[in-house]
């Protein structure tokens, strides 16, 4: 087992997602096997929001899991090399950044604030756009202003337009 793989299993023991209830009544092993299956194998069966919507959300409202996939994702996103996986992975990760209407946002939040730097090199690095612009969204529900900022100034050429338009 590669060291990636080892620090990614770490995480999801530390992370606590196996002995939790998913949303749909299953224990959060389904969750930690499917996304690890998905990014050994194909990064495009891993959670959309529909998906998502059936294993984190209720309604608005996020379930206690989600913070805890928002470990296991956050710490798989360096071990993924092909764009596809980061694609997947950074999109899986701007929708759990995304509700700020109860406490399981906020933590979610919390957990991606220790990704800041991935989330600027992803867009500085000019790897792909697609994957540029979920991380520089992440950064702005992260409120890190003076990131977003930057990163429009001196690399709005690696950002997809989608993602330069204000959302007033």
């Amino acid at each position: 087992m590669e060291y990636q793989e080892l620090l990614l299993h770490a995480v999801i023991d530390e992370s606590g997602i196996r002995d939790m209830r998913c949303h749909c009544g299953r224990s959060g092993s389904h969750l930690v096997d499917d996304v690890l299956q998905g990014l050994q194998r194909d990064p495009f069966s891993l959670y959309s929001r529909v998906q998502l919507d059936l294993h984190v959300f209720s309604g608005p409202f996020m379930k206690p899991i989600g913070p805890a996939l928002t470990k296991v994702l956050l710490a798989a996103l360096p071990w993924q090399r092909g764009i596809e996986a980061r694609r997947t992975v950074l999109d899986d990760l701007w929708a759990l950044s995304g509700p700020d209407n109860d406490d399981m946002g906020d933590l979610c939040c919390e957990v991606l604030s220790a990704g800041v730097w991935t989330f600027v090199d992803e867009v500085a690095s000019g790897r792909d756009r697609e994957s540029a612009g979920a991380a520089f969204v992440i950064l702005g529900n992260l409120e890190e202003d003076r990131w977003v900022a930057f990163l429009r100034e001196r690399y709005a050429h690696h950002l997809p337009g989608w993602a330069l338009e204000d959302k007033d």
